[in-house]
């Protein structure tokens, strides 16, 4: 009886991840506003994403337990154009809790420029064409 417990202890340390569901390598992002988070690309299944200042008139504690939630965020997604003390202070407070900082340079619009390449694609590029080589 003792082995049996000892096995299923030993089997419950070892799967414990998976019997809690964690994943490591799922992606915790903050994000500095919710337009900020509106202009995300899609992420990959399992993500979450935590939005620090939801309304313009949260106050510190509000975004302090927001930023709590987020403690262990891989990454902090920020618009330097709309940046206040306030977000400076919880985007260096996250950095230097090990999230990556990431500049939001211009809104998300289209996966892979996809708009520009289905426009730039000629007749002569099937799929068959990759395979086939160089043509003469």
């Amino acid at each position: 009886m003792f082995r049996l417990s000892l096995l299923t202890a030993v089997f419950v340390g070892l799967l414990g991840a998976q019997l809690r569901g964690d994943d490591p390598s799922a992606l915790l992002i903050a994000t500095s506003h919710q337009r900020t988070a509106s202009s995300l690309p899609p992420l990959p299944h399992g993500s979450r994403v935590v939005v620090l200042i939801q309304k313009s008139e949260d106050d510190y504690a509000t975004v302090n337990a927001r930023a709590l939630t987020a403690r262990n965020a891989t990454h902090i997604v920020f618009d330097r154009a709309d940046q206040s003390p306030l977000i400076q202070m919880f985007r260096e407070r996250l950095t230097r809790r090990g999230a990556i900082p990431v500049e939001l340079r211009e809104p998300w619009t289209q996966p892979l420029g996809l708009e520009t390449s289905i426009a730039d694609a000629s007749t002569l590029s099937t799929f068959a064409n990759f395979f086939a080589g160089p043509q003469q």
